[in-house]
């Protein structure tokens, strides 16, 4: 659904948009060493200027599914063969507080592991976990500074970004 969002957005005549596609065959990847997993990517992006952005769709995220962003990170860095940096972002309706905010400032190497964490209903996080309160414990509050710094997005802003790019 959000692949055909994304093709409908004005100013994306340009874009390449694929879903549930093999790394090898999104532009400026090889297929993974042999008898490595073969990968696929949720969502790719390609803009008219050549940018390349990977997307991770999880409606939501069990423990064990986070350790796997990094790895299928890792799996992208392996089998991108032109040398040139390419976009990771996740979006999500996850609404754990915990979990958005340590997806959002986990970092691999010297960089963050997602370019953009991207949530369905921004606005919904605030509301649900009462963010605008003068006084928020540790988590809810972190959760209120990466909403405010723009680290979390919302699901229209990054679709004006994409329409954009």
């Amino acid at each position: 659904v959000l692949g055909a969002v994304i093709a409908r957005l004005s100013g994306a005549d340009g874009l390449q948009v694929g879903v549930q596609t093999a790394i090898q065959d999104i532009p400026g990847f090889r297929a993974p060493r042999s008898g490595d997993k073969d990968e696929k990517v949720d969502l790719w992006l390609l803009t008219p200027a050549g940018r390349r952005v990977l997307v991770s769709a999880k409606w939501s995220v069990r423990a064990d599914r986070e350790k796997q962003f990094a790895g299928d990170f890792e799996t992208y860095v392996s089998c991108e063969e032109r040398r040139e940096p390419f976009d990771y972002v996740w979006v999500t309706n996850e609404f754990d507080p915990a979990r958005l905010v340590a997806n959002a400032t986990n970092v691999v190497g010297n960089r963050y592991l997602f370019d953009a964490v991207v949530h369905v209903a921004a606005d919904a996080l605030h509301v649900v976990h009462e963010l605008d309160r003068e006084q928020l414990p540790k988590t809810p509050g972190r959760l209120k500074e990466l909403l405010d710094t723009g680290r979390i997005i919302g699901l229209g802003d990054w679709l004006e970004q994409v329409s954009a790019a």
